[in-house]
């Protein structure tokens, strides 16, 4: 499993992570939850409307895989609450959400060749029906599927994820410099 070994190009990008919702609402436990709409069975269609987008960064070319967080229930509706996932803007044919068991499990979104730089997750609620979706791991390691200890993979690869909703800071040079006092003045 992906938790055997360190890897220097794995991503945990948690559901909070998200700077644009689209059609989905962030649950106030931390994961992305899609409407309850009615889909119109268009080809192309999106029940839940635009979908939710993050950006991230990958330090080294190479080959990826991705892995989504996500929710079922074995026994109420199974695999009826799914969505779809992609990353620069192809949404994959696979719904994620039809894994029958009960709680959030990985599942497999697909393999990429990723370049250095900036990539972006697309989530599309595609099934209009209460969809859930943790989070994403974009990893190196396209051998291993990720622990079931979910808690451990999220602790063990959220430091390497880029939030791309907070830019670097990047001062002028006259900001880095140190001042000099000139005058105090009170205001009474």
């Amino acid at each position: 499993t992906v938790d055997e070994k360190d890897l220097a190009n794995a991503y945990y990008i948690s559901a909070t992570d998200f700077s644009n919702l689209g059609g989905w609402t962030l649950d106030s436990a931390g994961y992305l939850f899609g409407s309850h709409g009615s889909p119109d069975g268009a080809p192309g269609s999106v029940p839940g409307g635009d979908p939710a987008t993050i950006e991230f960064s990958i330090k080294q070319d190479g080959t990826y895989k991705v892995w989504t967080l996500a929710r079922d229930y074995a026994s109420n509706s199974p695999g009826s609450r799914y969505y779809n996932a992609g990353v620069d803007g192809v949404m994959e044919p696979e719904k994620m959400g039809t894994h029958g068991k009960d709680g959030f499990f990985w599942q497999e979104v697909g393999v990429y060749e990723l370049t250095q730089g900036k990539h972006t997750i697309s989530v599309f609620d595609t099934s209009g029906y209460y969809a859930r979706c943790q989070g994403f791991l974009v990893t190196d390691d396209i051998v291993n599927a990720p622990s079931e200890n979910v808690e451990d993979v999220i602790k063990k690869y959220s430091a390497n994820a880029v939030k791309a909703s907070i830019p670097d800071s990047q001062f002028p040079y006259w900001a880095t410099q140190p001042m000099q006092e000139r005058e105090v003045i009170s205001l009474e």
